[in-house]
């Protein structure tokens, strides 16, 4: 991401200045252009890049045959795809469905479905509004929970990526339903006194993820915390370990393992501190 900020930050300010013709390929850039190239380089940076006017005449180019991971530059990309298929005015929905309208007593026969539409942007006070809308139109119960994320059929993260446990946000799943940006805050407290259990909790969404605290209140903070996201399952973060007594809390950002079911255990405790009935049934499928 560093090399990304760097050259996007490089490229609008020095103009390309073609210094002319390589031996071996396409234009050089020019001097200020390679001059910055050159320094950055000097810092251990590998860049690489080939630019061009839209009808394909090279510009310049600089280690463009070098196999780089793109990183964050594949987002101008998709941006670009997006607009020009989607236009500046298309608007993601997130729906919510029923099998059937509530009966007298406005409960839910069935499940209550959340369908996404890929909103990349949908907080836990926009959940938390349809949840109260959902309250004003009557619900007072659902059979069950159900979300549909089959708008995105892909793998949820980039399949070359190593399989390992990495909780970084940056790592997160993504899919047709998400929120908050399929990451939780992890917030460990210390206890009231030396060898009582630490307190744990999530922010915004306490049920997106199951928690297992194991650390105690001592004299050091020592944390060990594991995130492990079994085959269907929401996700569950470890928390072992010590935390000083009187310390201050530790705060970390933690990624989700199913965006679709942390969505669910997230929303069934809006749902019911909103006085709606929610049986324990939680399913992920098609509407």
């Amino acid at each position: 991401m560093r090399r990304a900020r760097l050259l996007l930050l490089l490229f609008p300010v020095l103009p390309l200045q073609v210094a002319g013709l390589a031996d071996d390929g396409p234009p050089r850039p020019g001097p200020a252009l390679q001059r910055a190239i050159t320094a950055l380089e000097g810092r251990g940076l590998v860049i690489g890049f080939l630019a061009r006017e839209t009808h394909g005449q090279v510009l310049a180019a600089h280690g463009a045959d070098l196999a780089l991971v793109p990183a964050s530059t594949m987002k101008l990309l998709t941006t670009a795809c997006a607009l020009d298929m989607l236009g500046p005015s298309w608007t993601t929905t997130t729906e919510f469905l029923a099998t059937a309208p509530p009966r007298p007593d406005g409960r839910l026969a069935g499940p209550l479905w959340i369908r996404g539409g890929g909103d990349p942007l949908l907080r836990a006070e926009d959940l938390w509004a349809a949840v109260q809308e959902l309250r004003a139109l009557g619900l007072t119960g659902v059979r069950g929970l159900a979300a549909d994320a089959a708008l995105f059929p892909g793998p949820a993260r980039p399949v070359s990526w190593p399989d390992r446990a990495v909780r970084d946000p940056y790592a997160s799943p993504q899919g047709a339903l998400s929120l908050a940006w399929n990451s939780v805050e992890l917030i460990v407290r210390p206890g009231v006194k030396t060898g009582t259990p630490a307190r744990v909790t999530v922010f915004p969404l306490e049920g997106a993820v199951e928690i297992v605290n194991r650390a105690r209140t001592a004299e050091e903070t020592a944390l060990d915390i594991r995130l492990v996201t079994p085959p269907g399952h929401r996700g569950r973060i470890t928390v072992a370990g010590t935390i000083a007594a009187g310390d201050r809390p530790h705060r970390e950002w933690i990624r989700l393992g199913d965006p679709a079911r942390a969505m669910l255990g997230g929303l069934r405790g809006m749902l019911v501190a909103a006085g709606i009935d929610v049986e324990e049934s939680l399913q992920v499928g098609r509407a």
